[in-house]
């Protein structure tokens, strides 16, 4: 679904409104860029028991206007796609986690705390021309200017909010302040929901 609403803002941003369907259109020519990468491509879509509300504010459950166009566009190249029971960012997370897919394209730093060891990032606006930015989570966990583990994101995750709640303001400092020393706390290394290198 990342893909449909950036196609929408894409359009929306450079007037392109030339011919029908001008979003599933910039869909066509991403989605054929892709064939000349030599991965097998899997899309999960957000399925129909996603959270109602998310940064506080109610989220559309019924999926875009686009879902089905660009299914049906995705089998025609020979990607592969499916529906997650509920947010496909906790399903692409369980995927590789699982060892299903090696990598997420995501722009959701949440990603890790669902369980994906790699990310791809790939800004909207992109100055580089095909090359991309990968994070991993054994970058986080070794890197010695960030020495976080599982435990430590995952309370950085509740004390800063994230999606589904707001961060109060004291945490936020807290944060701030506290984060440079996560690498050396005990209290760190007792929590494992994420996928955790070694």
């Amino acid at each position: 679904s990342i893909w449909m609403y950036s196609a929408d803002r894409a359009i929306n941003n450079t007037n392109a409104r030339a011919g029908p369907n001008p979003s599933l259109r910039v869909l066509f020519y991403k989605l054929a860029g892709l064939l000349q990468l030599p991965i097998r491509i899997v899309f999960v879509f957000d399925g129909p028991n996603r959270p109602e509300y998310k940064h506080n504010t109610r989220v559309i459950t019924h999926g875009h206007l686009l879902t089905a166009s660009f299914q049906q566009l995705i089998r025609e190249f020979g990607y592969h796609w499916h529906t997650a029971p509920e947010e496909a960012d906790t399903e692409l997370g369980r995927l590789a986690s699982e060892g299903y897919i090696n990598a997420v394209q995501t722009t959701d730093s949440n990603i890790f705390l669902f369980g994906a060891p790699t990310v791809i990032y790939v800004p909207q606006k992109k100055t580089d021309g095909p090359n991309i930015t990968m994070y991993t989570s054994e970058d986080l966990f070794t890197n010695p200017s960030i020495s976080l583990t599982c435990g430590g994101m995952l309370l950085i995750a509740l004390l800063c909010g994230g999606d589904y709640d707001e961060v109060h303001p004291l945490f936020a400092c807290f944060i701030s302040i506290f984060t440079p020393t996560v690498g050396n706390h005990r209290l760190w290394t007792q929590v494992r929901p994420c996928h955790c290198p070694g």
